[in-house]
Formats: C-alpha cells, structure tokens, sequence
C-alpha cells in the first residue's frame, strides 16, 4: 500500500473511534452559577487547547452553560479565569 492510502486509513479510523467515544460518552455539559455576593457580576472566560470560549459576564443569580466533546483520549482540559467585582463599588 502506498504511503497516501495508509494515511486516509488511519485517519478513517481515528475519525471514527472519535465518533463512536462520542457516541458512548456523549456531551459534556458545563453550568456555573454566580452565588458568589448578592451584588456582584462573575467574569468568566474558558478556554481549551482547541476552543476559547471567549468573556463572559454572569450577573448575581445568573447562570452560563457549555457543552463539548471529549477527545478520543478522554484528556480534554478546559481552563476557566474567574473574577468578580462588585456593583455597589464597594
């Protein structure tokens, strides 16, 4: 077999194992609550390896959600910063 076949090969079978622990495992769903003071926004920004979140604000009593997909390997790591501040100034 030629090197370029062995490669789509491999890559077929990868693609699907990956579907098949998603399939298994399904998705991984992620809630953060803001319970941290009556009046205080949360600043949130996740990210992974592969994916960044982006910044969110999470007022008092709030609530953000995500949902991902482990990698094949079980090894998805997802890397949150958190901060607040309050909105009274003080």
């Amino acid at each position: 077999m030629a090197a370029r076949t062995i490669s789509i090969i491999f890559a077929m079978l990868v693609l699907g194992c990956h579907s098949v622990s998603a399939a298994i495992f399904g998705n991984i769903h992620i809630d953060v609550e803001n319970r941290v003071l009556p009046k205080a926004d949360v600043e949130l920004h996740c990210k992974s390896k592969k994916d960044d979140l982006g910044n969110h604000v999470i007022p008092p009593s709030g609530a953000y959600d995500f949902t991902f997909h482990d990698n094949l390997w079980d090894t998805t790591l997802f890397y949150c910063n958190v901060q607040w501040r309050r909105l009274d100034g003080k």
